[in-house]
């Protein structure tokens, strides 16, 4: 569902083609299971509640994944069913079929859906080439960049072009602890801004520790379940930690400063340096000369 182009504005123009075709579509398949596929469809049932056909069609025997609780898993089942969302587990097709086009969808046994959009919500493999083209030796059976305990790319055994210090990886490329989610994410940035500062200054440094234990998968605005570190939470709870907001208010803190909010934040900043320096010219520059 990603734009081809790294522009903005191209970007924009290609969601909003995605949103006509679906607001046009009557039958909607999406292939994969997982949080992207759950949360899509919650997403189009949400907008257009009862007014088309969607089906989510998964290869494991239970939304998600194998490892994720069974009661995680069926709360998500019993309310995408409730919202009239068609489930079709333990079933696999080709997730090549043509993003967001036309097709039909085989699902064995006779079962055939005549779909006029088909998204492939398998989710995406991690892009390590860049890292591969420098030693792919140092990656690990899965794709991943191996890291130490403090996110330094390991080197490969015969040398190669990592040295074990200078070059870290965070995020989904690296093999570091927790599932791909945002949380891990998060978390390795956190450990691997201190420990390159720690390098830089000659310090020790900081081996990194699991993120929280959490998975969250809202279903449309107010519906969803999720994994806390005190057991399986429904709707209401996840809801208010992501549904509400799919975490974009996170990301305005980091990357969307407006000018008027930069504005806001420095010019007090400013004002009380600048009575500060007045403050101090008078009282040593101006008072020394006076002297």
């Amino acid at each position: 569902m990603r734009s081809l182009s790294g522009s903005i504005e191209e970007g924009k123009d290609h969601l909003r083609g995605l949103q006509d075709q679906i607001k046009a579509a009557r039958q909607i398949v999406l292939i994969g299971g997982g949080s992207v596929g759950i949360e899509f469809a919650g997403e189009i049932a949400s907008q257009y509640p009862k007014e088309k056909s969607v089906t989510i069609v998964h290869r494991n025997p239970q939304l998600l994944s194998k490892s994720v609780p069974a009661k995680l898993a069926a709360k998500l089942h019993w309310q995408l069913e409730a919202a009239g969302i068609h489930v079709v587990l333990g079933t696999e097709v080709d997730s090549n079929i043509v993003e967001s086009g036309r097709g039909r969808v085989d699902l064995g046994g006779g079962k055939i859906i005549d779909a006029d959009l088909i998204f492939n919500t398998t989710g995406t493999k991690t892009n390590t080439s860049l890292i591969a083209a420098a030693d792919a030796n140092v990656l690990d059976p899965n794709g991943l960049v191996k890291v130490d305990a403090h996110l330094r790319i390991v080197p490969s055994l015969d040398g190669g072009f990592f040295d074990g210090k200078t070059y870290f990886a965070i995020g989904d490329c690296a093999a570091s602890l927790g599932p791909q989610t945002y949380f891990k994410a998060k978390n390795d940035a956190t450990f691997a801004a201190k420990n390159i500062l720690a390098s830089i200054f000659k310090k020790s440094l900081t081996a990194i520790k699991a993120p929280l234990d959490v998975i969250v998968v809202p279903i449309g605005t107010t519906g969803g379940a999720g994994k806390v570190p005190f057991g399986i939470v429904g709707a209401w709870p996840t809801s208010l930690i992501k549904g509400k907001g799919l975490f974009i208010s996170n990301f305005d803190s980091l990357y969307l400063y407006s000018a008027s909010t930069i504005v806001s934040t420095i010019m007090p900043i400013l004002a009380v340096t600048v009575v500060i320096t007045a403050w101090w010219s008078y009282h040593h520059v101006g008072l020394g000369r006076a002297t």
